[in-house]
């Protein structure tokens, strides 16, 4: 009797190591991960994506006549672009009128579904004319499935706004004209990182029954997180509260190389700050947002035209859906402390943008803290 109680023991406690590890697994495949149009898709391949056949890339898109495939695979008529020589490019680094074809790539939780509802608004009221897309719930596209998606969309827009959580990724498109303007916002790596933590325990006040939504929360429930506080897993040594370098990974881009090696941070580091000053319009800081939106507004009128002024007219309403469930106010200072030390590289480049878009700011006439 005793060597059956003994073997079921042994046996249960095998089953739930087994566990332990398969969701340990999956926790840290998930870090390296973006998220979907709810905020988290298993984006991994986005994240270190496969190898791309050289010159794959560097030609334009067949199909830019008129129909493209967007990442639900539904078609959308979109016109081919005619630009004049009149706007910005992004890589000219230089204030002025940027293309209204925008590629908003952009880390989860740093206010990025409220400036997708912003411009869905614009289009319903008064902008008929802007054609959207997003990245996001296309689970079984590659990376370069979707990359040749983005690229079909920036052939062919006049006005586009793309919204997406991939990597920056650089297109090589050889029409210059038919460059667009990238973009982004970011936010405080450790209030991110804090905010994605209850996000993907509780979700938000958003009901989203779309199959990406649905299948998201689905992920998120068969994880059975644990109920510890984002400060309490962060001083347990938790793996689910930590991401060090996902902010110099995400604008260092796909070189895995360089920018998913942990032994090269600097080089990581330099490669994020060169594509920032080379390709980016503008970078705007959440904890800043109304600043955020008056300089893509100025930069880019063609597009973001009236988007200031819908946001401070609505921003109650909008704010209250994307709020996070469940959300305790603060990061303890032992948890922020510690944290600190392990996403140096992470600070290092926020502080840069954050010095860089108060220039910004300084050079468009933009008040400071505009909030």
């Amino acid at each position: 009797m005793a060597r059956k109680y003994l073997y079921f023991v042994v046996t249960a406690a095998i089953v739930v190591i087994l566990g332990l590890i398969h969701s340990l697994d999956y926790v840290a495949r998930y870090q390296r991960s973006s998220d979907d149009t709810h905020g988290m898709a298993d984006l991994r391949e986005l994240q270190e994506p496969p190898e791309t056949p050289t010159g794959a890339l560097d030609q334009p898109p067949i199909n830019v006549t008129g129909i493209t495939r967007t990442s639900n695979g539904s078609a959308l008529t979109i016109p081919v672009v005619r630009t004049g020589g009149d706007v910005v490019r992004p890589g000219d680094n230089a204030v002025g009128i940027h293309r209204p074809v925008v590629i908003f790539n952009v880390m989860p939780k740093s206010g990025s579904r409220t400036l997708y509802e912003l411009v869905t608004r614009l289009k319903a009221s008064t902008r008929p004319e802007i054609v959207m897309m997003n990245t996001m719930g296309g689970y079984s596209q590659t990376h370069v499935d979707k990359v040749h998606d983005i690229r079909e969309f920036v052939y062919q827009s006049k006005v586009g706004f793309l919204y997406s959580h991939m990597r920056y990724h650089h297109l090589s498109i050889r029409d210059k004209e038919r460059n667009p303007t990238f973009i982004s916002i970011v936010r405080d790596p450790i209030d991110r990182l804090a905010s994605l933590y209850y996000f993907v325990r509780f979700g938000d006040n958003i009901d989203d029954h779309s199959n990406a939504g649905m299948e998201f929360r689905e992920k998120m429930t068969q994880m059975n997180y644990s109920s510890e506080t984002f400060s309490e897993c962060v001083m347990n040594g938790g793996l689910t509260c930590r991401d060090p370098g996902a902010l110099v990974r995400h604008f260092c881009g796909a070189d895995k190389k360089v920018c998913s090696n942990a032994k090269a941070k600097t080089e990581a580091y330099d490669r994020a700050v060169a594509t920032i000053d080379k390709h980016y319009a503008a970078i705007g800081i959440m904890e800043d947002y109304v600043a955020a939106l008056r300089v893509f507004e100025a930069l880019v009128p063609g597009l973001f035209g009236g988007v200031t002024e819908m946001y401070l007219q609505e921003k109650a309403a909008i704010l209250s859906m994307m709020k996070t469930k469940n959300k305790p106010p603060m990061v303890s200072n032992l948890a922020r402390k510690l944290l600190r030390k392990e996403m140096g590289h992470d600070y290092r480049l926020f502080n840069y943008i954050r010095n860089k878009f108060h220039k910004l700011k300084i050079q468009l006439g933009i008040a400071v803290n505009a909030r």
